[in-house]
């Protein structure tokens, strides 16, 4: 018995289905990122890094040669121009610290991968560059008493980042100061209060750092 042709037709079209089932089909290859070296340095703000951070990139395991990375910062950092990955899949950069202190955030990156990578530089205040009265300024209180208010300045360098640990000295002209040094916390602030003298009359307190211009405040016995 002869087959007939509509049968002969979906025969025909089922083998070529299956016989073209894997005709095209690309490989999928995984590229990963990973940080090797250079994490967790400490500089001051414009300051290069002493150490590189270099990166390695792998293919489906193996090295990859000639893959572009890149790096950004969170906080503003420069990194030196970033040659293409060599035979060991392996390439680097230098950071520059940007104006802005803190926690930096680097990451690494590359098109087409399946992970990234992180960096993380510590960017320190440069040196103290200029004080500022906060509050306390030009109370009034009778004579012989405390001062209901501190004296509060703040210590800031050029880029006006807070500095913590400053060392400030505190003089008077009448009175009684709380303390005659302190040293800036958390925000570059630091702070004393003032026993009036005992005679009416105008007692001024000043704030210093060594290299930077001194700031006075002013109260009065009355």
């Amino acid at each position: 018995m002869k087959p007939d042709v509509a049968s002969l037709v979906v025969f025909a079209f089922l083998a070529g289905c299956h016989g073209s089932s894997n005709t095209g089909t690309t490989p999928t290859t995984v590229k990963t990122i990973q940080a090797v070296s250079g994490d967790g340095q400490t500089v001051s703000v414009t300051e290069a890094a002493p150490a590189p951070l270099v990166v390695k990139v792998l293919e489906d395991g193996a090295p990859m040669s000639g893959a572009t990375v890149v790096f950004s910062s969170k906080l503003a950092a420069s990194f030196s121009t970033v040659p293409s990955t060599d035979a060991s899949g392996i390439t680097q950069t230098m950071v520059t610290a940007g104006t802005a202190a803190g926690s930096d955030t680097i990451t690494v990156a590359l098109s087409g991968a399946t992970t990234s990578d992180k960096f993380f530089l510590t960017i320190r205040p440069g040196a103290p560059d200029t004080l500022r009265k906060l509050a306390g300024d030009g109370q009034r209180a009778a004579p012989g008493t405390t001062l209901g208010h501190p004296f509060v300045i703040d210590v800031k360098d050029k880029y006006l980042n807070n500095i913590e640990g400053v060392s400030v000295s505190w003089t008077t002209t009448g009175g009684a100061l709380s303390a005659t040094t302190t040293t800036t916390a958390t925000g570059g602030i630091t702070q004393v209060t003032l026993t009036l003298p005992n005679t009416p009359g105008i007692a001024k307190v000043t704030a210093q750092v060594p290299g930077v211009t001194l700031v006075t405040f002013q109260a009065e016995a009355r």
